[in-house]
């Protein structure tokens, strides 16, 4: 099975980091120059990523 990791592109482990330590969409957003809406879509896609992971 791969790893979360090795299936997320770079932006999207961040993304999934920062989230899981507490971040804001918005503080997330900032650090990447990115809309809180792009943060929420981009973890969206890591949630279905994750789903199917594990079905």
């Amino acid at each position: 099975m791969e790893s979360l990791k090795e299936v997320l592109l770079e932006d999207g482990w961040f993304i999934f980091n920062r989230h899981s330590e507490g971040y804001s969409y918005k503080e997330i957003g900032s650090m990447l120059q990115m809309s809180d809406k792009t943060v929420d879509n981009n973890l969206q896609r890591i949630r279905k990523k994750l789903a199917s992971m594990f079905d």
